[in-house]
């Protein structure tokens, strides 16, 4: 006869009884378990995304602490922008030092006093705050600052040239994990200059055209426009000093993958519209 037996003096269980206490235990903890599995999955998944977003965010504080500044665009690609700063942000500027009109360098738009053989104009000479159209404020002949961001593999970078000294003295490492970074430029049918190239990406008034009368200046459009409306050699490329003078804007993609497994964890759209690159045209 089964039932209850005696092993040493102490109660048992029978098999029965066992298998069934461990079919229970596992109809309660399978639901626990699960429960775990998810939340713990959702926690880890909830702090890649913080960690993407925060790396996403810093890395578009330093490029634009730089690209606001900037006055001209001189490589205009999908995955590198290089652009032209004033003399402020070399690494020898003094704001409080005296200019060759002896005030300080802070408070004085031509502060290497040649604007009048750049701006002949006196009555607009006040736009070009540190000698916009100059890029020469320390008087050495050459362009006083440039920076490049590229994006190469998974790594974003940021170089600068002083007073046109080679590339690659100055690089440094922006952010890895950058599983995308794309930049395209536009311009500003508002603006006197771009107020023609609105005719769409065949560079030709009244086609009716993919971006004909759209109210947008693309890139496109500013390498199909041919002179007397544009300047483009119509060639695929933002290759010439005339074709990027319409750049205005640029429109930044960031995708950042954390963990390294080819999905975004977080993806940055943003456009940034440098105040003083239209003005270096006027």
């Amino acid at each position: 006869m089964l039932g209850k037996r005696s092993l040493g003096g102490r109660a048992g269980y029978t098999v029965t009884e066992l298998l069934l206490t461990l079919a229970v235990l596992t109809i309660v903890t399978l639901p626990v378990v699960s429960f775990f599995q998810k939340n713990m999955g959702a926690v880890f998944q909830t702090d890649l995304r913080r960690k993407a977003e925060e790396t996403a965010r810093n890395t578009l504080d330093q490029i634009e602490a730089n690209l606001m500044e900037a006055n001209e665009v001189t490589i205009a690609s999908a995955t590198l922008v290089e652009f032209i700063c004033d003399w402020n942000k070399h690494p020898n500027y003094n704001p409080w030092a005296l200019s060759v009109n002896g005030i300080p360098n802070i408070m004085d738009p031509d502060v290497d006093g040649d604007a009048n053989t750049i701006v002949t104009d006196p009555t607009t000479q006040w736009r070009y705050g540190y000698n916009l159209k100059d890029d020469d404020d320390n008087g050495d002949g050459r362009i006083d600052v440039r920076f490049r961001y590229y994006w190469v593999g998974r790594t974003l970078s940021q170089d600068a040239s002083y007073d046109e000294e080679p590339w690659g003295n100055h690089v440094k490492v922006v952010a890895t994990n950058i599983l995308n970074c794309t930049f395209t430029y536009f311009g500003n049918k508002n603006l006197d200059l771009g107020r023609q190239l609105d005719l769409g990406h065949d560079g030709i008034a009244g086609t009716g055209d993919v971006g004909e009368n759209d109210g947008i200046i693309d890139q496109i459009e500013m390498d199909m426009v041919p002179p007397p409306a544009g300047a483009g050699n119509r060639n695929g490329q933002l290759d010439l000093r005339d074709e990027r003078k319409y750049i205005t804007s640029i429109h930044i993609v960031l995708q950042v993958d954390i963990n390294n497994d080819g999905v975004a964890d977080y993806t940055l759209e943003t456009e940034l519209a440098p105040p003083l690159m239209p003005l270096k045209w006027m």
